[in-house]
Order: structure tokens, then C-alpha cells, then sequence
């Protein structure tokens, strides 16, 4: 995605692997300033649970210590 400004991550299919999967995937999204370009797309069946592991998120980043994605990236996701 760094290398390409038309590529976009659509994050439905993460919620399975857990919010600290998520959150790692996100960070690093967000360390090739592309955090900008991911989207949730509902196509996927676990649409009941990512709300709640995406919420999750910046609490595995407290907890581990590593830096928050800020509000703003996650209401633009």
C-alpha cells in the first residue's frame, strides 16, 4: 500500500484473528501512512463481533504499551 495510492485494505475479514491481531495490522498500516486507506467492508460473517474487537483495539495498545490509533483514523475505518 505504500507503493501504491490506489490500493485500499478492507478490514472485515480481521475481526477473526482478535484485536491484537488487528491492532498490530493497523499500526503497521499506520506506519506506511496508509491508515488513511482502510475501510470495513460487511461482506464478511463475523459482522456481529468486529464492532466489538475494533473497540477493543486501543486497549491492546495500552496494555502492550505501544502507541493508540487515534479516534479520528478509527471513525474514518
Amino acid at each position: 500500500m505504500a507503493k501504491h495510492p490506489n490500493f485500499y485494505c478492507d478490514m472485515a475479514y480481521w475481526c477473526g484473528f482478535g484485536p491484537e491481531y488487528l491492532y498490530q495490522a493497523l499500526l503497521k498500516l499506520k506506519s506506511l501512512n496508509a491508515i488513511d486507506r482502510v475501510l470495513y467492508g460487511s461482506e464478511n460473517l463475523c459482522t456481529a463481533t468486529f464492532p466489538e474487537v475494533y473497540r477493543s483495539v486501543n486497549s491492546v495498545a495500552d496494555r502492550l504499551g505501544l502507541p493508540r490509533i487515534s479516534d479520528e483514523e478509527m471513525a474514518n475505518i
